[in-house]
């Protein structure tokens, strides 16, 4: 089966990549904070 992102190159693959980074990044400050926060131990 042939990808279709290397099939047609556009800009939807990059917005995908972009997303992912960033929700990547948003997820890992948020379980940073979450670590961070004194109650997470008893929640």
């Amino acid at each position: 089966m042939v990808d279709p992102s290397e099939e047609r190159p556009g800009p939807t693959a990059h917005m995908f990549d972009e997303a992912m980074s960033v929700s990547r990044r948003a997820a890992g400050v948020r379980a940073r904070s979450f670590l961070a926060s004194p109650k997470h131990c008893c929640a």
